[in-house]
């Protein structure tokens, strides 16, 4: 039966890093509404590792908030992603 619980834990694990790499290829496409799944695929993650680091919930809960981008500079995030990957760009 731990066999089993062990399966299902890694094909759950892989399953999220897929998730994960499209989001990524999702960001660098531009999508600004990647920037959200982004922002709520890992707020958990960012916040449980910074409570880990700093021990008090409220420094753990600005440090995350203070890492998910505003508004304002995710459309700065995207232009600049964009930009870079035009300069990649061979042209034909």
């Amino acid at each position: 039966m731990q066999g089993h619980a062990r399966y299902n834990q890694k094909q759950d694990r892989v399953l999220e890093r897929e998730v994960e790499v499209e989001l990524a290829r999702r960001l660098i496409a531009g999508e600004l509404e990647a920037f959200d799944r982004f922002a709520e695929h890992f707020r958990a993650k960012i916040f449980h590792y910074s409570w880990l680091m700093r021990s008090h919930r409220e420094d753990a809960e600005e440090v995350a908030q203070e890492t998910l981008l505003s508004d304002d500079d995710r459309s700065s995030t995207l232009k600049m992603i964009q930009n870079l990957r035009a300069e990649k760009t061979p042209s034909v």
